[in-house]
């Protein structure tokens, strides 16, 4: 099975759905908390942790030295950061539900979004958050335009960011 095969019965099974920098591991956010990994090689699942009843509505995999870890952003607000099926770092800044995640293009720097209209900056190196703005309307996705300090939401509102 090709792993374009395979996307739509993971998707199924989550509610979010991201691949690793090399394309070898999705991470797959289920809608009762749990993550799963599954390796493309092995065509298998091979971790998956127990939910906790808040569904993971977005998930990325962020390298750092030679780890892949897990960026989970959930429907109680919580953002985590996983390393396997251990807990790193747990910020609680969204009074309602996290619904966005986005990595800078420089790796160390992370930014949710959620219903609570604001969106927080984490700074991955140090495992804090930094800061949080409010807006004037909820956003459900967020990302970094490529090679860019400038966020892109759904109806293209641009934000630049300082470098």
């Amino acid at each position: 099975m090709e792993f374009s095969e395979a996307v739509p019965i993971l998707k199924e099974a989550g509610e979010a759905l991201a691949l690793d920098s090399t394309g070898s591991t999705a991470l797959i956010g289920g809608s009762d908390g749990s993550l799963s990994t599954f390796s493309v090689n092995k065509q298998a699942i091979t971790l998956k942790t127990a939910g906790d009843g808040s569904a993971i509505n977005d998930v990325i995999a962020y390298t750092q030295g030679n780890k892949t870890l897990s960026i989970v952003a959930k429907a109680s607000g919580e953002v985590a950061v996983l390393d396997n099926d251990k807990t790193v770092a747990t910020f609680k800044s969204h009074a309602g539900a996290a619904t966005g995640l986005a990595l800078h293009p420089c790796g160390d720097i992370l930014l949710s979004v959620g219903v609570d209209k604001s969106f927080v900056y984490y700074d991955l190196a140090s495992m804090a958050a930094v800061s949080q703005v409010y807006t004037d309307s909820g956003k459900e996705f967020v990302q970094f335009a490529h090679r860019s300090n400038k966020l892109t939401y759904p109806r293209l509102d641009m934000l630049s960011i300082p470098p």
